[in-house]
């Protein structure tokens, strides 16, 4: 009965014993068998230390004259030890006109760290600087990935470094980027230019529609050459080269500072920097005795508050090469010696009108197309004070040739600010060059700024259904010998933005106070500080006023003829635009309000009659007003047929940021209006974008930037000024100007005159019959 008796307890007993194992298992600490992710204290039991471990290390290296405290706060603690450094990857850097950031047929920046190559021939060059350590790197390496269109055993990659081969790559890698190194044959030390030339074929189709499906991408973050980190010494050149390959490994600049340190310091010394640097970077600012895991960076910017100011190079505890900045009540030192030397500013070349301009005085060498669409952009600069709207003529003399055994339907299209002005057949007389040929257009497709002039081929393929034969000529040739004639003009200016966006710098742009947080402000000036730099000189000194779509009262908008409810309609979402009562106008608001309040109490029927008196005053206002519009709006249609009412055009446009010039008197100052949906980098980028793009006359007073990246403008159409005194010489062109700018004023203006002139011719003769009347 007692064994009974204890079988419930023994039984409770076993039923707790896996419970009484699962506490048990978790308590006891988990053993990886597996690498740390980071590399961690050994937990073997230590030998005493001896007295020259427990010693403090003393540094008896000799220290600048009167030391600050801040100066031994270099490298803040961090969680980690040092480690084994990995080889440091020197990044190559796209040397590309902003012209091609956008996917094209050619190179193009398809993102900030990915080069695209598309066509069957497309060859591009990049940079690469290699700091002076001794030693030259032995390869290079390059990171590609092609499409799954490609033919392998067709499509390849030339190499040559300084103008000397370094050998080629069979673009096979479908799946993803593949890592490929090739002997640096010819690299020294300093700037190298790296000659990439892509040759692909399609495996199925020959055409047009296969040269657009033809792509290899290069990734510039993965590509380049590699040092030991040890090699990299404390100077301005390894420096520099620390830098580069942090921010394409990490996109990160690190930078050390107190509290007191001003943005615009900051932003100075990061600027030249920039422009080494193929991406914009992220920027992590923190104090000097803040903890840090992670890795060490490779390179660090310090900036220490002192009396003296000064800068130098020095190697932190952590291995980083740490560029000290000290700096005193906000002044810099003299960073020539620290710092790259600033690129010289890369203006667009400059047609003089009244001249032949050949394009190799445009920068340009002989254009050769070897794909089945090819198309080349060349950009030139026309003088601010150069105005044609009439029917002067304007002369490209072409000089080219192209293969003899092209197919039926081969053709080129010569452009001029996006109209064409010659179609020229290519399947016929080839095998060599063609005798000079003129082609006359118009010259009011020009205007004042930025222009370009398009060469196009299409080439269809024979026979289309298979992969293009092998070719031993080239496609198409246009010879640097090729020119533009310009006509002369008077000295008149239209108003627009172009001035001021043109001669936009890194020093232009202005953040009003309160408007962002301090990283906000931080990352928009750093993404225009990379991103735009002067295309042109001059003396206007332009002020870009970056704002949001939230804080829109803080831009003069009504001097540019805009309200908030036409701002707020084209940059906010559909949703927020469907509600037209979260964006009337605040005055409009006010008048609504106060026609509901009562001071006094009043006999109900003159309150009935005051109100309808009210009413009706209001409503014949409303109706004169009106009116008024409707007869101003009809005499500016009918005077200016081709423009378009600012609301009307706002209300067929929808954004996410918006670009206005409020007072054309003053053509200095520009406010830029962004909305979230786009980042600084890519604000910055579209702006640059817009000022580059000569397609029309497409700065106008405002403009929009679509949700495609795309832009659209408005011009208020203001009469041209003559900036030179009117005579004999140029009073044709003048008015020629005018009267194309406006012909029914123009018209009206003339009749104005003739009217005149015969109110003389009506007197004499009415006086003359008197006086022969009389005797």
């Amino acid at each position: 009965m007692g064994i009974f008796r204890a079988f419930p307890v023994l039984l409770c007993g076993f039923m707790a014993l896996p419970s009484m194992a699962q506490e048990t298992q978790e308590t006891v600490p988990t053993v990886r068998l597996t690498a740390p992710e980071a590399p961690v204290r050994s937990v073997e039991t230590e030998a005493p230390n001896t007295p020259e471990q427990t010693s403090p290390t003393v540094d008896l290296s000799p220290l600048a004259a009167d030391p600050d405290p801040e100066l031994a706060a270099l490298s803040p603690d961090t969680e980690t030890e040092a480690t084994p450094p990995e080889p440091v990857l020197i990044p190559l850097r796209a040397s590309l006109s902003p012209l091609n950031d956008t996917v094209k047929i050619g190179g193009s920046l398809r993102d900030p760290g990915v080069f695209r190559f598309t066509g069957e021939t497309v060859a591009d060059d990049f940079t690469i600087t290699v700091p002076d350590t001794g030693t030259v790197p032995t390869e290079i390496i390059l990171a590609l990935r092609s499409s799954i269109d490609l033919l392998p055993d067709r499509s390849r990659l030339q190499v040559s470094i300084n103008g000397i081969d370094a050998g080629e790559i069979t673009l096979d890698s479908f799946s993803g980027f593949s890592r490929f190194a090739l002997p640096a044959t010819g690299m020294t030390p300093g700037p190298n230019t790296v000659r990439l030339t892509v040759d692909q074929t399609h495996r199925l189709f020959c055409g047009p529609e296969a040269s657009f499906a033809l792509w290899s991408e290069l990734d510039l973050s993965q590509s380049g050459v590699e040092m030991p980190a040890t090699d990299l010494t404390a100077d301005a050149s390894g420096f520099l080269a620390a830098i580069q390959a942090e921010v394409a490994k990490t996109g990160v600049i690190d930078v050390l500072t107190d509290s007191t340190l001003d943005p615009k310091v900051m932003r100075k010394v990061l600027g030249p920097l920039l422009a080494q640097i193929s991406r914009v970077p992220q920027v992590n600012v923190s104090s000097f005795y803040e903890a840090r895991s992670g890795p060490p960076p490779l390179a660090r910017i310090a900036f220490i508050n002192a009396t003296t100011p000064r800068a130098e190079f020095r190697r932190g505890s952590d291995g980083a090469i740490v560029l000290q900045v000290v700096y005193a009540d906000g002044k810099l030192p003299d960073l020539s010696a620290v710092l790259p030397d600033p690129e010289p500013e890369q203006y667009l070349p400059t047609v003089v009108p009244g001249h032949p301009n050949t394009l190799a005085s445009l920068g340009e060498a002989n254009i050769v197309g070897n794909t089945r669409f090819f198309i080349k952009d060349v950009a030139f600069f026309l003088p601010q004070d150069w105005l044609l709207l009439a029917s002067q003529k304007a002369t490209f003399n072409l000089n080219y040739g192209f293969s003899a055994d092209l197919p039926t339907g081969a053709l080129l299209n010569v452009k001029v600010n996006g109209t064409s002005i010659q179609l020229l057949p290519l399947d016929r007389n080839g095998g060599g060059l063609r005798p000079p040929l003129q082609i006359r257009f118009l010259a009011n497709l020009l205007h004042h700024g930025t222009n370009s002039i398009t060469f196009e081929m299409i080439a269809p393929g024979d026979p289309p259904g298979l992969p293009c034969a092998p070719r031993d000529t080239d496609l198409l040739v246009i010879l640097a010998s090729s020119s533009l004639d310009v006509p002369p003009s008077p000295k008149m200016r239209k108003f627009d933005m172009a001035s001021a966006l043109y001669q936009v710098g890194p020093d232009s742009l202005v953040l009003p106070p309160q408007l962002f947080s301090e990283d906000q402000n931080q990352e928009a000036a750093l993404a225009f500080n990379a991103m735009l730099r002067p295309i042109k000189s001059g003396n206007l000194r332009p002020r870009l006023h970056l704002t949001s779509l939230d804080k829109i009262a803080m831009t003069p908008f009504r001097s540019a003829g805009l309200t908030r409810e036409m701002i707020l309609r084209t940059l906010s979402s559909p949703l927020d635009a469907s509600l037209p009562k979260t964006t009337r106008d605040i005055s409009e608001d006010t008048e609504e309000r106060a026609e509901t309040y009562t001071l006094a109490q009043s006999d109900s029927s003159k309150s009935v009659a005051a109100n309808k008196t009210a009413a009706s005053s209001r409503s014949l206002g409303s109706v004169t007003t009106s009116a008024f519009q409707q007869v101003s709006t009809t005499l500016s249609q009918f005077l200016f047929p081709e423009r378009l009412d600012l609301g009307e055009w706002m209300q067929q446009r929808k954004g996410v940021a918006m670009l206005l010039q409020p007072d054309p008197i003053h053509p200095e100052e520009l406010w830029l209006i962004a909305t979230s949906a786009i980042s600084a980098t890519d604000l910055a980028r579209s702006v640059n974008r817009l000022r580059l793009q000569s397609q029309g006359n497409t700065l106008g007073q405002v403009a929009v930037l679509k949700r495609d990246g795309s832009w659209d403008s408005w011009s208020a159409n203001i009469r041209p000024r003559l900036l030179e005194p009117l005579r004999p010489g140029n009073f044709r062109t003048v008015m020629g100007n005018y009267a194309s700018w406006s012909p029914l004023t123009f018209t009206g203006l003339i009749l104005l005159a003739a009217l005149l002139s015969v109110f003389p011719a009506i007197w004499f003769t009415l006086m003359t019959r008197r006086a022969g009347s009389k005797e």
